[in-house]
């Protein structure tokens, strides 16, 4: 994404403390777009950065072209890495967090009327080609 000097000071100022933020990639297939989104929570503050390597769904065409984060660890860095979506849910929800899931389907709400400093939220990111998951969607406060 692209944003201007003053969309950048509006987003950084929206998202207050950056350990109420956490973001969180769901089977990402291209090593590229990790490290510019590792790059962009840097500019934003947010240093917890969630790689959801989903095994247990071989069937499901949002799993079978992710990246092997596990066995790469130059790819994952240092970001988290959960084998499941629905153990990353588990473990955001356990550390108090909400789900906010990226989507263009309807009802959406746009990122910028949304007050992030008031509670710990996870923003999800879907695989490239196929989007965020329907588990992912169904768990979300917002999407």
């Amino acid at each position: 994404f692209d944003l201007g000097m003053a969309e950048a000071k509006r987003a950084k100022s929206m998202w207050g403390a950056s350990e109420s933020v956490t973001v969180v990639l769901e089977n990402p297939s291209d090593a590229n777009n990790i490290e510019r989104i590792r790059r962009a929570c840097r500019v934003f503050g947010i240093k917890d950065l969630r790689l959801v390597q989903e095994t247990t769904k071989p069937k499901d065409p949002r799993c079978q072209k992710v990246l092997d984060l596990l066995g790469r660890p130059e790819i994952a860095g240092e970001s988290r890495v959960l084998q499941s979506t629905q153990r990353c849910l588990e473990e955001l929800a356990e550390e108090g967090y909400k789900s906010l899931v990226t989507t263009l389907e309807a009802p959406s709400v746009n990122l910028y009327d949304l007050d992030l400093t008031m509670e710990k939220v996870a923003i999800w990111f879907g695989q490239e080609k196929h989007g965020i998951s329907d588990e992912a969607i169904q768990a979300a406060e917002k999407r």
